[in-house]
């Protein structure tokens, strides 16, 4: 940001170092002039429109002179309105600028969800660790071990040792 300010700061310098050279130029070519004078109608001066605020360049003792340079421009027709109004604004803290993203607070968010699932994962982790659920030595599926091949399944009962089914009530007793 700040070098974006000093770049525009240099170029600003450069332009107004190249119109005083025009200045003294345009001064020392009307002193080598020698002219009869002409009689001039004076036409009405548009007033001068009152700032909210010096110009934004106008800060320094060169930005002063430098702007009074350019008002003196305009006034001898080197320089448009349009041009006065673009490099010395008349609201210079109103300009529209364009709004910016912010780049951090996104970021800030974007790690906040990050933390959330990351200790999500984390707590189901714990849970599941908790469960103690081993796998067969034999058959490598989970719910039973190895232990359980000598109780085996009882295929005549129809049911595995150790279960026993709850009793079925009858809902009319």
């Amino acid at each position: 940001m700040q070098k974006a300010i000093q770049d525009t700061l240099a170029q600003q310098k450069t332009e107004n170092q190249t119109l005083i050279k025009k200045i003294t130029e345009l001064e020392s070519q009307m002193a080598k002039q020698t002219h009869i004078p002409t009689p001039q109608t004076v036409e009405p001066i548009e007033p001068v429109r009152q700032l909210r605020g010096s110009p934004a360049f106008t800060k320094s003792e060169e930005g002063m002179r430098n702007y009074h340079i350019y008002e003196y421009l305009k006034n001898l027709g080197y320089i448009s309105q349009e041009e006065m109004d673009h490099d010395y604004p008349v609201k210079p803290f109103q300009r529209p600028r364009p709004q910016r993203s912010n780049v951090s607070a996104r970021i800030d968010r974007v790690e906040e969800g990050i933390n959330e699932t990351r200790d999500a994962i984390n707590q189901l982790t714990n849970q599941f660790q908790k469960l103690d659920i081993c796998k067969c030595d034999t058959c490598g599926e989970t719910g039973h071990n190895s232990d359980n091949d000598e109780d085996g399944y009882d295929e005549e009962n129809n049911r595995w040792p150790g279960y026993d089914p709850p009793e079925k009530k009858n809902r009319y007793q």
